[in-house]
């Protein structure tokens, strides 16, 4: 991916003048983009929050045409799914009038932004532009706040952007480092989710995850994990637990947190659970298999319940 080409064009159509232009700069950023500019309240946490505001923006510019006179890219990749973009950016806008005389405004801004890989593309999840404060060089960018975008872009490629899970890939790193030699890992499935699609729509389905990723990590140790490996299917690794009375214990929580989501909101029927115990020498994917054996023999028995596997 040419992410200079892709800064360049994303900075193009924000600096457009057109409802094509915001369209443009729509479909370039995620839906759970972070906006920060130089004012105290330019602070914008969606990409429904960032839209209104460029579309205002747009009213208040009537009349001015803008374009860049200099744009840097210094390129950080960070991780596989995630990309720091940082450079200087020099605009020019000029046309409207101020007591009868044409307006020239020069502009020498500095820009970070990070590129998150989504199933549809690279998009925007953080962006950050403003003029630079008296402390900083010019050949400065954002050094106060640099690590904190690295540490931000870490955590973006980690974590699923709807529920902020842990990922299928970072979960997969956590078992390789946690080495498990006697821990328990279950999946959890929801039950007849798609239904709850087809009746509500997919946004009261999102809530749902999001409520049921909350309560499972309310359920849970701090030593546990919990990720969501897609969909509505969730993995929760957990060492340290004494037998099976202990694993049984913490999935009968989850059945019963789900109980309490179905009763307060209608929208979350149950949950099908299966439990495999990983010994020495069990790598991630066949402890996964089994559990997703025992999964199975969960929905075969009439769903709303858990499975050991033997």
């Amino acid at each position: 991916m040419d992410f200079t080409a892709l800064t360049q064009q994303l900075i193009r159509a924000y600096l457009g003048d057109d409802a094509q232009s915001t369209r443009q700069v729509m479909e370039m950023v995620a839906e759970d983009i972070i906006v920060i500019g130089t004012g105290r309240q330019e602070i914008f946490r969606n990409r429904k929050e960032y839209m209104a505001a460029l579309e205002r923006e747009l009213v208040e510019r009537h009349g001015m045409h803008f374009e860049v006179l200099s744009l840097e890219c210094a390129v950080h990749p960070i991780t596989p799914e995630a990309v720091l973009v940082t450079g200087p950016l020099i605009i020019y806008g000029s046309g409207a009038e101020a007591e009868g005389e044409p307006m020239g405004v020069y502009m020498e801004t500095r820009y970070s932004m990070v590129y998150r890989k989504e199933a549809d593309g690279w998009k925007v999840a953080h962006l950050h532009h403003s003029v630079p404060n008296i402390a900083q060089s010019d050949q400065e960018t954002y050094p106060k706040t640099l690590l904190r975008q690295v540490e931000e872009a870490r955590r973006l490629a980690q974590r699923d952007p709807l529920t902020d899970l842990l990922n299928l890939r970072a979960f997969q790193e956590q078992y390789r480092r946690m080495a498990p030699e006697d821990a328990w890992l279950y999946i959890i499935d929801i039950d007849h989710f798609k239904q709850t699609n087809d009746a509500f729509g997919h946004l009261v389905g999102n809530q749902v995850l999001r409520e049921l990723a909350a309560m499972m990590v309310s359920s849970v140790r701090a030593t546990d994990v919990v990720c969501r490996m897609g969909g509505d299917e969730f993995l929760i690794l957990c060492t340290g637990m004494r037998g099976p009375e202990e694993a049984g214990a913490l999935a009968r929580r989850l059945l019963e947190g789900a109980d309490k989501m179905r009763r307060d909101t209608g929208h979350l029927e149950s949950l099908s659970i299966g439990i495999s115990h990983i010994t020495p020498g069990i790598g991630l994917k066949d402890a996964v298999k089994k559990a997703d054996q025992a999964l199975y023999q969960s929905k075969a028995a009439g769903r709303n319940r858990y499975t050991i596997a033997r």
